[in-house]
């Protein structure tokens, strides 16, 4: 599963970028929001802080992750829970994933059904 940097979120969907080849070869994609079929959000143990990540599952493509720490996370937040019928917005779930510290607390936030 990729780890990757939001490029765009537009109508058709999240534009994304992922490097392979220890930075030396640039992939893109597109996560259609028609092709979403499931987000689960978690948080990784980063030893002195903790990562709020997003994991994107799409019909059929492999998981895609996002975190905290890209410039368009607002952004993506936002639209998923504006964009995708039944998903649970940021202040239904953020409280629940963050604490306590560096515990694992993962939650799915959306699945289409």
């Amino acid at each position: 599963m990729p780890i990757a940097a939001i490029l765009s979120i537009s109508d058709n969907g999240i534009g994304y970028q992922w490097f392979t080849e220890k930075g030396k070869l640039r992939h893109t994609g597109l996560i259609q929001w028609d092709a979403v079929a499931a987000v689960d959000v978690f948080k990784r143990d980063m030893f002195t802080l903790d990562l709020i990540c997003a994991q994107i599952s799409g019909n059929e493509q492999d998981p895609i992750e996002f975190d905290e720490e890209d410039p368009n996370w607002e952004d993506l937040i936002e639209s998923l829970s504006s964009r995708l019928p039944g998903c649970k917005p940021w202040t239904e779930w953020f409280s629940e994933v963050a604490f306590p510290a560096f515990e694992m607390k993962a939650q799915r936030i959306f699945e289409r059904r």
